[in-house]
């Protein structure tokens, strides 16, 4: 069993508690005031745990910066989507508001397009200013900036997530928004960094990460998945899951019994393989685009080096992925590709009138697809006699 240790404000505290119940390893929790405290802390108790996990980005910036790291150090951030959420309601709530009085002291200026992406004019973005996460003095730096904006009357609100500013800000009769982290985000985090330990400490050091993209029925698609792994589900974002587990778990699950249930709910899927759980996520992206490309007929699990085919619902041949690869080059993906490998695997001599047919398309498309695969040495063509008439032009597919 892990132990973890949650450094956290006190305010904070009971709340991530609540999040993180049900988890099977050993949390301890340790309370900071002050961010002097926690270079402090780290350097006095870090050896006695797994991992430390500070409840935003700053803790960890400061610990990271000034402490020699001898444990692993985590942090808890929010998502985008809560941000957003966040602004929604703002505007919900008032309709007539100003965003460029808005002050967002959790994020710095040089951070602002990231977060917020071209959701706002420049002239009409919240306020941001700079910050360094490292610095000690960061509550001070932020207790300055309320003044000055409250004087200078330039700020009706402050969206934070920095609950240790909850009783200046009250102090100084400014109004605020304290944005925290979800309980599913802070779950998500703790779980994920779980599944991290679990790899660095086993001998193959080895995660396993599925994207998943549903395009409908995401409720049943849920259930099927909590039902088939015992690993992390992210909550769907723009109808795409996250599962999250260790490679010598994973080989334990019936991914074609999976697979089956999954064939009526139009998905794509791609699974990915390292060290590390972004490693994981790269592989699963390159896996995820030959499904999409092979239009859900490729699945694969990738990894620095290798590629597994899994077995799939239409076929499981190994030399299909080799064979997407090659038409990709080409450019000539999708059902278009799928169409060629069975017309190959049928061993069938076709016309440039019947392959149109068998395509779907038409005979001048038919045409050039075949001119390019002959340039490429992916065909041939043979000039087959016929009692009357003149001879047909053919083409033999040599995938």
């Amino acid at each position: 069993m892990l132990k973890l240790l949650i450094l956290t404000p006190e305010n904070s505290k009971n709340y991530v508690k609540e999040a993180l119940i049900g988890v099977e390893e050993k949390i301890e929790y340790l309370i900071y005031d002050d961010l002097l405290q926690l270079k402090d802390i780290y350097i006095e108790v870090a050896h006695k745990y797994d991992a430390v996990i500070t409840s935003g980005p700053i803790g960890y910036e400061i610990i990271t910066t000034n402490a020699k790291v001898i444990t692993p150090v985590y942090y808890i951030e929010i998502d985008k989507y809560e941000l957003y959420k966040c602004l929604f309601d703002v505007l919900r709530n008032n309709s007539t508001i100003d965003f460029s009085k808005v002050y967002i002291d959790f994020i710095s200026s040089s951070e602002k397009e990231y977060w917020l992406e071209d959701t706002f004019k420049d002239k009409d973005e919240p306020i941001f200013c700079p910050l360094d996460y490292s610095s000690v003095e960061l509550y001070n730096t932020l207790k300055q900036n309320y003044i000055k904006f409250k004087n200078g009357k330039k700020v009706n609100l402050v969206i934070t997530r920095i609950s240790n500013m909850l009783k200046f800000l009250e102090k100084i009769d400014m109004p605020y928004i304290f944005l925290f982290p979800s309980k599913n985000t802070i779950r998500k985090v703790v779980d994920s960094a779980i599944i991290d330990l679990k790899a660095k400490n086993s001998v193959k050091k080895e995660i396993i990460l599925i994207k998943l993209l549903v395009k409908k029925n995401i409720t049943e698609v849920r259930k099927i998945l909590a039902n088939n792994f015992n690993g992390i589900i992210s909550e769907p974002k723009k109808k795409e899951f996250e599962i999250l587990t260790l490679k010598k778990d994973f080989y334990s699950y019936h991914i074609e019994k999976l697979l089956k249930k999954l064939a009526s709910f139009n998905v794509n899927i791609g699974f990915g393989g390292g060290a590390s759980i972004n490693l994981a996520r790269i592989y699963a992206e390159k896996s995820y685009q030959k499904n999409v490309e092979s239009d859900g007929t490729v699945l694969c699990l990738m990894e620095e080096n290798k590629i597994t085919t899994l077995k799939t619902l239409i076929a499981d041949e190994e030399d299909n992925l080799l064979i997407f690869d090659k038409l990709k080059e080409i450019n000539i993906t999708g059902k278009r590709a799928l169409g060629l490998i069975e017309v190959f695997k049928a061993n069938k001599a076709m016309s440039i009138k019947e392959l149109a047919n068998y395509l779907s398309t038409t005979e001048r498309t038919a045409a050039r697809i075949l001119l390019k695969l002959e340039s490429n040495n992916l065909a041939q063509h043979i000039i087959k006699k016929i009692p009357r008439g003149r001879p047909q032009k053919k083409y033999i597919l040599t995938f």
